[in-house]
C-alpha cells in the first residue's frame, strides 16, 4: 500500500500492523468521504482496518469485522460507507481459495 499527499509526484509506503503478518493481501480500500482523514482497508483475512489520519497510524482490526472469525478464511473484497452517515459501512466478503 502507498500514499501520495502531493498527487502522486512522490509515493511513500504504508505500512500496518498487517505488515508483521506471514503473508496477507490488501484487497480494498475507501476514504470515507464524511471524513476525508478517516481511511479503511480490508486486509485479507486479518480484517478491516481503520486510520483516522490518512494512513500514517491504523486501528487493528476493527472490531468485529468480517475476516476475523475463527478459520480465517473469509476476506474483505469491498467496503461502502453511507454518504451522510460514517457510523453506516457495507463489507462484502469472499471466500479464500487456494488452488494449486
Amino acid at each position: 500500500l502507498f500514499r501520495s499527499d502531493d498527487h502522486g509526484v512522490h509515493w511513500v509506503e504504508v505500512t500496518g500492523p498487517w505488515s508483521s503478518a506471514p503473508s496477507f493481501a490488501i484487497h480494498e480500500v475507501v476514504v470515507d468521504p464524511n471524513q476525508p482523514n478517516r481511511v479503511y482497508a480490508g486486509v485479507s483475512t486479518l480484517g478491516l482496518f481503520r486510520s483516522e489520519d490518512r494512513g500514517a497510524t491504523w486501528v487493528m482490526p476493527v472490531a468485529n469485522s468480517p475476516g476475523t472469525g475463527p478459520g480465517g478464511k473469509s476476506y474483505i473484497a469491498s467496503v461502502a460507507i453511507k454518504p451522510g452517515d460514517s457510523n453506516r459501512l457495507l463489507v462484502g466478503t469472499g471466500e479464500g481459495v487456494m488452488l494449486g
